[in-house]
């Protein structure tokens, strides 16, 4: 019974251990942070499934998404009409495919409701200068609070050109195909007035081919640079032909006096531009440096402010209509030329609104389009958002769609990667989980199988019986496999929930087959211990009954000895004893016969010996002898 005790103990302690661990080390609960109005739906969601929530304060903004259909806009990026009638708006940051870069003068004039409009970063130029008692919310740090801020510190007296600084600004290189000697084939630009670089692609251009402008149908002024030495196309009526007076090209088709080349950039390998379209450095050494609209692939629209700190010969400065914002605030000797009509002129301008930072810590959705949003309609004024289509982190669920109020809610903000979720106070109805439990259910799987080994080593040692020390020793393979069994399935509940999550997502179909692995490994392992046991059995009870007739008769031998008083008799009876004693205990059927001769003798024998007869005990000795020894040479035989 101590085998058994100790058993159970050491399986119970395995499996407590087990159950113990997994308890405290165990925790798949997850829970996407809400962000709510203080005593809404959505914070007494928070508070009584215990999620992490943060409530807006009064100092902050949640913005909803507006109805795109409001916005009216060009394929450039500007907003050139809003229709609505909210009084709070958020400007999106991209509607389809166009990213809103600009909202135009007029854009708001027919929005008499408005009393404030949100600005996304992607914005870089508001023009509006209509906008009485109205706020306009710009992010802190963002370009156009920048653009604000260097318009108050700027002291860069800029000089408008109206007339002649366009045949400055060189047309963009890439609207021209040029073949490896420097030969202009053919220009792809749609532009009225063009000026052809001196170099493009660091090759120098000393030709033009004569079809080269065969498909420009709006060209109407064409600068050649003084590098040009073959023009082929043809004069055309409408079509003036610009070259400088240091030009080598001469005849009724060109017009002298153009500017002079020197204005010229020499390579635009000097400049560096980052992604946004800002020229972040200037490396040439030119006096007059001419910006070109467009630098490898990228449009130009501003210039940092320390660009020319490594250009110390810059003199003159030619800007293109592209360029919004000019960061430099001070240059010292240089002067910078703006058109007349250029963006750059217009930001400079006063404005009639008061223009407010707004922090991080606002909620305003500049989403791309309510598309984000796929919503079944729960009436006619009321919706429920099923889908969020997004990739933000936080995700802002707005107070209303298609003017209609978001009252419910059934997003699964998991399934996108968000990490927290802003729900307004119109909702009032959450049919999704925002938390995941501790513990799912390859949790109580692997529990379930650590339990499994724990009951079937129970039941195994239970029933097992141990009455004696043999029996205990037989049935040790018992044990074995019930402390095996138990490991076992200690060890694939740690390796089902804990180990294998962890290079991937573990199913659970393979809880079950760990189960299935156990129960057959313990079944098979103790079917066969149990069998083993009992063959042994089998074989020690047959090992019994055929050495019990040696062995009875030994004892029989044994005590006459005992009984008989006559020395003489006493020797003979010794005699026969050692004969039986010693001689093989294994019986079989064959041996029936000779041992009931031995039977009869021996009774015959044990009454001349009791009866003190050592004439009678000696003549039947003889015979018991000798049949005992026939008996032992069959029974070697038979071997």
């Amino acid at each position: 019974m101590k085998t058994k005790r100790l058993a159970i103990a050491i399986f119970a302690v395995i499996f407590v251990a087990v159950t113990a661990i997994s308890f405290f080390a165990y925790d798949k609960s997850t829970a996407v942070g809400i962000i709510c109005e203080k005593d809404s739906y959505a914070e007494k969601y928070a508070k009584k499934h215990n999620i992490e929530h943060q409530t807006i304060a009064d100092s902050q903004k949640n913005i909803g998404i507006l109805n795109l259909e409001d916005f009216e806009y060009n394929n450039d990026g500007t907003i050139v009409a809003y229709n609505g009638k909210s009084e709070v708006i958020a400007i999106p940051d991209q509607i389809g495919d166009v990213t809103i870069r600009r909202v135009d003068a007029d854009a708001f004039d027919d929005a008499k409701n408005l009393k404030e409009i949100y600005l996304p970063e992607s914005v870089v130029l508001f023009e509006p200068t209509k906008l009485n008692g109205v706020d306009v919310y710009v992010y802190e740090n963002s370009t156009i609070y920048r653009i604000l801020t260097w318009k108050d510190e700027n002291k860069i007296d800029f000089k408008v050109d109206s007339a002649d600084i366009r045949k400055v600004v060189v047309s963009n290189p890439s609207d021209f195909d040029v073949d490896k000697d420097g030969k202009i084939t053919k220009y792809t630009g749609s532009d009225a007035s063009i000026r052809i670089p001196a170099t493009i692609n660091s090759k120098k251009i000393t030709a033009v081919d004569k079809d080269a402008f065969l498909s420009a149908k709006l060209l109407t002024e064409i600068y050649l640079p003084d590098t040009v030495t073959s023009y082929g196309p043809d004069a055309v009526e409408g079509v003036s032909v610009f070259v400088s007076d240091n030009s080598s090209l001469s005849g009724e088709k060109f017009k002298k006096g153009a500017v002079s080349a020197d204005a010229l950039v020499s390579d635009y390998a000097d400049f560096e531009i980052d992604e946004d379209g800002e020229i972040t450095a200037y490396l040439g050494s030119d006096k007059n440096i001419v910006i070109p609209e467009e630098i490898s692939g990228e449009t130009v629209i501003s210039v940092a402010e320390d660009a020319f700190e490594k250009a110390p010969n810059v003199k003159n400065v030619y800007t293109p209509d592209t360029i919004i914002i000019f960061w430099p605030t001070v240059l010292d000797k240089i002067t910078v030329y703006v058109p007349e009509n250029a963006i750059l002129n217009d930001v400079r301008e006063g404005h009639k609104y008061d223009f407010l930072t707004f922090a991080d810590s606002y909620y305003v959705n500049f989403n791309t389009s309510t598309d984000l949003y796929e919503y079944d309609e729960l009436s006619n004024k009321e919706i429920e958002i099923k889908y969020y289509n997004g990739a933000e982190e936080c995700i802002i669920i707005p107070e209303t769609i298609d003017g209609k109020t978001v009252t419910a809610i059934s997003v699964d903000p998991s399934a996108t990667g968000a990490t927290s979720i802003l729900i307004p106070a119109s909702v009032e109805d959450i049919n999704t989980d925002l938390y995941s439990p501790k513990y799912d259910a390859a949790f109580f799987i692997g529990l379930l199988v650590a339990l499994v080994g724990f009951v079937m080593a129970l039941v195994a040692v239970l029933k097992v019986d141990i009455g004696t020390k043999k029996k205990t020793f037989l049935r040790l393979s018992v044990f074995t496999t019930a402390y095996t069994v138990s490991v076992l399935s200690a060890l694939f509940a740690v390796l089902y929930m804990f180990i294998l999550p962890m290079f991937f997502d573990v199913p659970v179909w393979l809880g079950a087959v760990f189960i299935v692995l156990i129960v057959a490994f313990g079944v098979t392992s103790f079917v066969k211990s149990n069998t083993a046991v009992a063959h042994v059995e089998e074989v020690e009870q047959k090992v019994k009954q055929k050495t019990f007739f040696i062995k009875a008769l030994t004892v029989d031998a044994d005590m006459l000895v005992g009984k008989v008083e006559n020395a003489e008799v006493k020797a003979i009876c010794t005699k026969v004893y050692e004969a039986i004693r010693y001689s093989d205990p294994m019986s079989n059927d064959a041996l029936t016969t000779a041992e009931l001769e031995i039977e009869n003798h021996f009774k015959a024998f044990n009454e001349a010996a009791l009866a003190g007869d050592v004439e009678l005990a000696q003549t039947v000795s003889k015979t018991l002898l000798e049949s005992i020894e026939a008996r032992n040479k069959k029974c070697k035989l038979l071997k």
